[in-house]
């Protein structure tokens, strides 16, 4: 099981496909890693731990929001 903890920042990064170790945005990283989180969530082999603030910022927004790659 993984425990993701992902703080205001880690949700940035993902969002603008930022790799903090090559400190450069990338084309498809992000794709590529929310596509794992989804996958692994999907099979319950993943859970996401976040705070009150994160998670009402995506209820407010989730709508206007589309996963297509």
């Amino acid at each position: 099981m993984v425990n993701l903890v992902l703080d205001t920042n880690a949700w940035i990064y993902l969002a603008n496909g930022y790799n903090p170790e090559t400190q450069k945005n990338e084309e498809d990283g992000h794709f590529q890693m929310a596509e794992w989180i989804v996958t692994k969530l999907k099979e319950g082999n993943c859970r996401i731990f976040s705070n009150y603030v994160i998670r009402k910022e995506w209820d407010r927004n989730k709508d206007t929001v589309s996963y297509t790659h």
